[in-house]
């Protein structure tokens, strides 16, 4: 039904023989969204695509936030101009500024948006896994310094769980290494939003050994 409306509209203009402009289209068009609450705003891909202001906008405002191409700027410059005019009026605000002052409120708090850690971060992971990791001479078929790249998510509780290898030694190396990591202290879980969440990493780990 939507689009039938704003079709019809447009239909209307040109049969009054006034051919409408880009701006006078984006407008009708930004009308019939926000009449129908469909709210939506409009830029260039922001990175990152998730942050607290789209956060903020769509949570507490029903406001989506699309990405548009280059060729499209002229149109949704238009149309975000009467979409932000109509949301200001509707809500008794400046949205945006409202947007951004809650979106750097949010940002101050303690695990709002944050990556899991480790207490004592990574040079305690890299002396936990060297004490309790044995290695016999019949074990060694590799170069001293060998560089080895391990893969884990961590929990939304903190706990360590799928542990790989994804660049190793040999297999019973390999295996032992993915034994300790799995045997590792819980951590303080990534955080998105306020709320903890699933989150790989990726550690490098240096085997060194006197001959």
């Amino acid at each position: 039904m939507k689009p039938l409306i704003f079709t019809v509209l447009i239909f209307l203009i040109t049969l009054l023989g006034c051919k409408p402009t880009e701006c006078e289209i984006a407008e009708l068009k930004a009308k019939s969204d926000f009449a129908n609450s469909d709210f939506k705003l409009h830029s260039m891909e922001i990175l990152p695509v998730e942050n607290t202001y789209f956060y903020v906008l769509r949570e507490h405002y029903n406001v989506k936030w699309r990405f548009i191409d280059s060729d499209s700027i002229g149109f949704f410059y238009c149309y975000d101009s009467i979409m932000t005019s109509l949301l200001n009026k509707k809500l008794g605000i400046n949205l945006k500024t409202r947007v951004q002052t809650i979106a750097d409120s949010l940002e101050n708090q303690n695990n709002w948006n944050s990556n899991p850690t480790f207490e004592g971060g990574l040079s305690e992971i890299h002396k936990l896994i060297r004490k309790k990791l044995t290695i016999s001479k019949e074990e060694i078929d590799f170069p001293v310094g060998q560089k080895i790249l391990l893969e884990f998510e961590i929990s939304e509780s903190g706990e360590v769980i799928n542990p790989i290898v994804r660049k190793g030694v040999n297999e019973k190396i390999d295996k032992k290494l993915v034994e300790i990591i799995n045997e590792l202290p819980n951590w303080t879980p990534g955080y998105q939003f306020g709320k903890p969440i699933r989150k790989k990493y990726s550690m490098p780990l240096i085997i060194e050994f006197e001959q």
